[in-house]
């Protein structure tokens, strides 16, 4: 007996709720989609104005935010900043060759050792250069993503920038923050570009004459350079150029189409090092004077896989070419190390120009050995200035009205132990050695009591502030996740408490104590775990610790009992949740404490020099603790999916195998649940943070 169709009537409204519904499920993925980029691809937040006349002075509140000086005319300004360095410029023209997708191991081979026959072949007058002292070369480390817009931005900026410019990298966009370009065009220089056409959508009209090629073209490699050097030979003959950018895209178009062992690639590697020849060996650069000397610098923006691609954080990627030619008398090393953000701070004390207002970045040290040990610390200085200034907007808890770091005064030796109970005390604590050695070196100088121990130690001392006070972009989110670990911590070990039988306060007591002791271990300088390794101890503590408890693979020994603490009526929901919380007390405890994980152990990282970035912040803080557990709980679920699958028919598969495989279910949303919270913390604390940031960075004016 059917119902007449006619009786059937459909609800009022059910296309507007159901409409209601898919925008609200529309909003609601957007949202929650938001979230996760902005967190996972956090970009970061930049301090806006320039640099100028007070980064030669000591950072102090009052001067925040004055840039006076940058209104003057240029042949005004240039003095200006030569008379307030306190060091000359040592040269006075730049050409900047980029050679796109050049791994350094072409050049300066792997692992201390060099290159290839056949590359070392290829480029025989580059290699001439570094063998006799006249040229300096670096594996200049370039942080992910490796492609070329936001590694351009990274060598003229000294600023590291985010994954999102991955995407920004087809439609570049204006460079708006403070970088080497503008404060060229400020002083006066004429600037000439050839090649990528990049450089004139990061700079618009900065560039007296340009000649721009696309970068999508990936099919040619031979007009792509031509239309390059058809120019060369005009513009080295001219004078009225300050900087010259070549910018060749041929060699990273033959990865793309065959790889590193393309045919094509030695070829293209004699060619540029013919290019290298010509330039060097026209009269400008030959001269060598000590004024009016022109630096030659062939750089790459990043390397390539064995297939030609790049974009990711792999050696063979990041493996980017710094190579100076111009700086004389230095012994070949091919194992030399940089970092590709150090190139700003050191072509604008070469040039006599202010450090970029947002540089991380640090002097590449051999640059400026030709320097007079007071030139070379006053270099250091500048350096120092220019980070404590970044350092003051993003830290919160630095000294501000009596910056720097007055309170300190009494402890002129860092190390104390009362130096390390915060971030911003070890800063502070750093800094003030380094000033303590240089301001005793300076009382010295002249005198019988100076040697070269004390200058070797207070440059050293500069030294390793700088390479501390570059890490702390993230410094306060490492902070208060921190905090919130342990209060994440803190409650669910007293909820359990409170829920758990009586008998199981003891082994809840002791894994908090375990937990604790892991966090210490894995967070102490000693230790050399990989992080993926360290995560999946402590998943599996976490497991453990659910038998410890009483639980087991039946469902008899599930503790029902407790589900009904705190309730005054029946709630199947209420009493499901309760129960679903004493059952897996453990694994949940392991997956919120890592987020006090990610805390402990970023600050175990505060002072490694050259191995921490950006980067792998962010991977700590999403990639491994989330993923790492996800994977493998995938592993036990697929393995016990298969098994159940073959055991179908099997005598205990009702009495074993199922209630075993309801267990690993309940196992995966417990899983899904913990990396929810872990990644949603990061994210909502990033977010907070960072619009905090922005609210507390001191408002400039911005002359551009």
């Amino acid at each position: 007996m059917f119902p007449n169709p006619k009786s059937l009537k459909m609800p009022p409204l059910t296309c507007t709720k159901l409409a209601l519904i898919a925008i609200t499920g529309v909003i609601i993925q957007i949202i929650g989609l938001s979230l996760f980029v902005f967190g996972f691809f956090p970009v970061k937040p930049a301090l806006p104005g320039i640099s100028g006349s007070e980064s030669y002075h000591l950072p102090v509140c009052d001067l925040v935010g004055n840039q006076s000086g940058t209104t003057l005319p240029s042949d005004q300004l240039r003095s200006l900043y030569q008379e307030l360095s306190g060091m000359p410029p040592l040269f006075d023209r730049l050409i900047l060759m980029v050679i796109d997708g050049l791994p350094a191991e072409f050049v300066l081979g792997k692992n201390g050792k060099p290159p290839s026959k056949q590359f070392k072949e290829a480029m025989p007058y580059t290699q001439s250069l570094l063998a006799s002292g006249l040229a300096i070369g670096y594996h200049a480390k370039a942080a992910p993503p490796t492609v070329t817009m936001p590694r351009l931005k990274a060598m003229v900026s000294g600023a590291i920038g985010g994954f999102l410019d991955v995407a920004f990298n087809f439609n570049t966009q204006a460079m708006l923050d403070d970088n080497l370009l503008g404060q060229f065009f400020r002083i006066g220089w004429k600037m000439v570009m050839l090649g990528d056409e990049t450089w004139l959508k990061l700079f618009p009209g900065l560039f007296k004459r340009h000649d721009g090629v696309s970068s999508f073209y990936v099919k040619d490699t031979v007009q792509v350079d031509q239309n390059v050097s058809r120019h060369l030979g005009d513009e080295l003959s001219r004078d009225d150029w300050n900087l010259l950018i070549l910018h060749y895209l041929g060699l990273d178009h033959v990865g793309h189409i065959g790889g590193r062992s393309s045919v094509l690639m030695v070829p293209k590697l004699k060619e540029m090092d013919d290019m290298v020849k010509l330039i060097h060996s026209s009269t400008t650069l030959s001269q060598g004077n000590d004024q009016g000397r022109m630096l030659l610098m062939i750089v790459s923006d990043h390397g390539m896989t064995e297939n030609g691609n790049h974009g990711g954080s792999s050696y063979e990627e990041t493996d980017s070419l710094a190579l100076f030619i111009g700086l004389r008398n230095h012994v070949l090393d091919y194992a030399s190390v940089i970092q590709q953000i150090d190139i700003a701070p050191t072509l604008a004390l070469l040039f006599g120009v202010p450090i970029p207002k947002n540089n991380v970045g640090v002097l590449i040290k051999e640059a400026f050995d030709s320097l007079k040990e007071e030139q070379h610390l006053r270099a250091l200085e500048l350096n120092s200035w220019q980070l404590l200034g970044l350092l003051q907007a993003q830290l919160s808890g630095l000294p501000c009205r009596n910056f720097p770091c007055d309170a300190f005064s009494d402890h002129q030796i860092a190390g104390t132990s009362e130096c390390y109970h915060r971030t911003e005390d070890m800063l502070c604590c750093l800094y003030m050695e380094a000033a303590a050695l240089y301001s005793s070196w300076k009382s010295k100088r002249g005198t019988e009591s100076a040697s070269n121990k004390d200058y070797s130690s207070t440059a050293a001392a500069y030294y390793k502030f700088l390479k501390s006070a570059k890490k702390f972009p993230f410094v306060e989110l490492r902070d208060s996740l921190y905090v919130i670990g342990w209060a994440y911590i803190l409650c669910w070990c007293l909820l359990q408490l409170l829920l758990q039988q009586p008998i199981n306060s003891t082994p809840i007591l002791l894994l908090l104590v375990q937990i604790l002791a892991s966090m210490l271990y894995f967070a102490s300088n000693g230790t050399h775990h990989k992080e993926w390794i360290e995560i999946a101890a402590l998943y599996y503590l976490g497991m453990a610790g659910h038998f410890a408890l009483g639980n087991s693979n039946t469902l008899a020994t599930i503790d029902v009992a407790g589900a009904f603490i705190g309730l005054s009526s029946h709630s199947t929901l209420l009493s499901g949740i309760l129960m679903f919380i004493i059952t897996y007390a453990s694994p949940m405890f392991i997956l919120l404490s890592l987020v006090m994980y990610i805390s402990m152990k970023n600050m175990a990282h505060l002072v490694i020099p050259e191995k921490a970035d950006a980067g792998d912040l962010l991977m700590m803080m999403i990639g491994f603790p989330c993923l790492v557990p996800l994977v493998v709980n995938s592993i036990l679920l697929t393995a016990y999916t298969v098994v159940l699958l073959l055991m179908r028919n099997h005598l205990f598969v009702w009495s074993v195998f199922s209630p075993k495989y309801l267990y690993v279910c309940a196992t995966t949303l417990c899983t899904y649940i913990g990396v929810f919270i872990v990644a949603a913390t990061g994210t909502y604390t990033h977010l907070v943070l960072a619009m905090r940031r922005r609210k507390q960075v001191p408002i400039t004016n911005n002359t551009r």
